[in-house]
């Protein structure tokens, strides 16, 4: 790098500032921050660069060096400064410093490059350098320094002592003589200690570095006494700063291994501990053993841990394998002796010891629905062995109900002891559903099971919810009787309904719909009921009396259904009596003839029952029912068709009168008339409409 020429004195301003606490710190009362000139004869000013890129971020070398000459030969020459790791936790390691001598045309003439003093910085901490000059130049006239190294670790540093100076004497040869102690913090007693000292002057600059080896090892809590030389005499004694660092191992290793299940008396597959020394000296590690709850059902193999020495940044490692004795949860810990606070290490273990046998139940729960009272259906439960092989077979030890009112059970499709369901095999298992109330009924099937050494199977026991609804069936009929009246004979009556319903909590199963009694075959039904009628839902079955001899008639409607209450039965009466039958000679339909037919009972309401007969054979016929003292007109047209030759038949159920009117257009209307017979009495003679229409 190229430097502006010197002209004359110039003056380096170096910025000092405190520390973090915890970290060494400047042993000078008072001082919080201060502003100092440091004026080098003859010397540019002294630019300090960055940190390249490649180093950790969080390092910075201090703007507070400065270099001497020692006073007896070969007189070398020393740079001495600072780096600080201003990173709140991250650790760095191979923190390294190039310092360069320069001639006064800013030519190189040596380099140097040193680590600093600590082998790795904490976060907060700051540690010195010496970049030493064996045999510097003649020419020489100011020196630059860069950081040039620097990496972030996760090695674990032992930093944990009290560092103090205690005196400082001159020496015989004019060197101050430093002494101090040192006292480990930790629990553990440490080997090969190195006290590191930073000296600075009152303006806070460094003036020299010292480092002293202390073999130890040093036990906890009690002070070690060390004492050294500075290397410059300059040092006015009063102002320093110490750190101890110690190669020191540290333990990092795999929290726990958690096995598979393991099938009881069988041994596991190895799992892999690993031990990893992440401190900076030798971890040395005494034989591996088990402790905790159930330390017998685990085993080390291929151990390359116990009584071995771990390198920094090294590792060992041991299988380990589980071997349960027993069907439930295994525990125990993997013990790691070293000389690392808190030995033992532990590795947490655990895993489940496992029957080879198993058994499963489907379906689950086993719901059977609604289920009328004094009716039953089975349902099948289908218990499966899913155990391993060989050996998975499983031993039936228990099939039962926790209540037995409503349900029962049939295990005789699985085998008894001592026989075994085989695994991968299957077995059926009926359940029987007998509802003893209304409502919902429910019980729980147990299943037991064992493996071949007496130990229950997995999944044993089983606990099935078995669950189904108890129903009632009830019925109504309305109307309850149905009543015809009277109906001539020969003819039929017009349709009457009664509504079944059925009103109870299960559906209504209809096992029949007949007619029974004296007069059964003078009585017809039709009907639109279902085999099972919901609850709340119903359905219509229409009777017709049809007499054939005159006379009173009964029969009965009956319903054979599941009700409660029994059969509905649904009596009915009539009575058959010697109607008259009007009978009237071919008319037409055709275009411009219009045909009626007009029918009085004068003093009963009844039915009139049209029978036609056509030129095509047909024989279509027409119920109407007649009020007393109201003329019936009937459309023949409507009821045949158009061009249609035809004649009919009229019953009458009650004595009446019928006349056909016969309409034409032949350029004038004319009326024309028939009748056949005329009932009793026979001394009154009816006739039916006439027309008044205009020739």
């Amino acid at each position: 790098m190229s430097l502006p020429a010197a002209a004359g004195t110039l003056g380096v301003v170096l910025a000092w500032r405190a520390r973090h606490t915890g970290s060494p710190r400047l042993h000078r009362r008072g001082v919080a921050a201060w502003l100092a000139v440091l004026v080098l004869p003859l010397a540019p000013v002294l630019i300090l660069p960055a940190m390249p890129a490649a180093a950790a971020t969080s390092l910075s070398l201090g703007t507070n060096s400065s270099t001497f000459v020692e006073p007896v030969a070969p007189k070398a020459r020393h740079v001495v400064g600072e780096v600080s790791n201003a990173a709140s936790s991250d650790s760095a390691r191979s923190v390294r410093v190039t310092c360069r001598l320069y001639d006064q045309h800013n030519t190189v003439l040596q380099t140097e490059t040193t680590d600093t003093a600590a082998d790795i910085l904490l976060g907060g901490e700051t540690s010195p350098f010496d970049a030493l000059f064996l045999v510097p130049p003649a020419s020489y006239d100011h020196y630059v320094c860069e950081l040039t190294g620097g990496a972030a670790t996760t090695t674990v540093a032992n930093h944990q002592f009290t560092t103090l100076v205690t005196s400082v004497t001159t020496g015989d040869e004019g060197l101050p003589h430093v002494s101090g102690t040192v006292t480990n913090n930790m629990d553990v007693p440490v080997r090969d200690l190195t006290v590191i000292l930073t000296y600075y002057d009152s303006a806070g600059t460094v003036v020299d570095e010292g480092q002293v080896g202390i073999t130890g090892p040093v036990d906890p809590g009690v002070p070690v006494n060390f004492d050294t030389v500075a290397n410059n005499p300059d040092w006015d004694g009063v102002n320093w700063a110490a750190m101890t660092e110690a190669l020191t191992p540290a333990v990092s290793l795999t929290p726990s291994l958690t096995f598979a299940g393991q099938i009881r008396e069988t041994t596991s597959g190895p799992m892999t501990a690993t031990v990893s020394n992440v401190g900076t000296g030798d971890l040395h590690i005494g034989a591996l053993s088990f402790g905790g709850s159930d330390p017998g059902n685990f085993a080390t193999t291929a151990d390359t841990c116990s009584n071995t020495v771990v390198a920094p940044s090294a590792s060992c490692t041991t299988g380990v394998t589980f071997t349960p004795n027993d069907v439930r949860a295994f525990s125990a810990v993997l013990q790691v002796p070293d000389e690392v606070s808190g030995s033992p290490q532990t590795v947490s273990l655990a895993g489940n010891g496992l029957t080879r046998a198993a058994i499963s139940a489907a379906p689950s729960p086993l719901v059977f629905g609604n289920q009328l009272l004094a009716t039953s259906s089975n349902k099948t439960i289908t218990l499966s062995s899913t155990g391993l092989t060989p050996n998975g077979d499983a031993t039936i030890t228990g099939v039962g109900l926790d209540s037995t009112a409503d349900f029962r059970v049939d295990a005789s499709g699985c085998p008894s002891p001592p026989a075994k369901l085989a695994a991968g095999s299957s077995c059926p298992i009926v359940v029987t559903f007998a509802p003893s109330a209304v409502g919902l009924r429910s019980t729980t099937l147990n299943i037991s099971a064992t493996d071949d050494g007496s130990k229950a199977a997995k999944n044993s026991p089983l606990h099935v919810t078995v669950q189904g609804t108890g129903t009632r069936a009830t019925a109504t009929v309305s109307p309850t009787a149905l009543a015809f009246g009277s109906v001539n004979t020969g003819a039929s009556s017009a349709g009457k309904t009664v509504t079944l319903t059925s009103t109870g909590s299960g559906p209504l199963q209809i096992a029949s719909i007949t007619l029974t009694g004296a007069n059964a075959s003078e009585f017809s039904r039709q009907h639109d009921c279902p085999s099972s009628l919901a609850s709340g839902s119903h359905c219509t079955i229409t009777v017709r009396f049809s007499p054939q001899t005159s006379g009173d008639k009964s029969a009965s409607l009956t319903i054979a259904d599941n009700a409660s209450g029994g059969n509905q039965v649904v009596p009915l009466t009539g009575k058959g009596i010697l109607g008259t039958s009007f009978y009237f000679a071919e008319g037409f339909t055709g275009a411009g003839f219009q045909e009626t037919l007009s029918i009085l009972t004068p003093s009963q309401s009844g039915t009139a029952t049209i029978d036609y007969y056509t030129e095509q054979g047909n024989q279509p016929t027409v119920v109407r029912s007649l009020t007393a003292g109201h003329v019936l007109l009937e459309d023949v047209n409507a009821d045949v068709g158009a061009n249609h030759q035809v004649s009919a038949r009229v019953i009458l159920s009650v004595p009446g009168v019928v006349e056909r009117v016969m309409h034409f257009n032949n350029g004038t209307w004319l009326g024309s008339t028939d009748k056949v017979g005329a009932p009793a009495p026979a001394t009154s003679w009816y006739f039916a409409e006439g027309s008044t229409l205009s020739a």
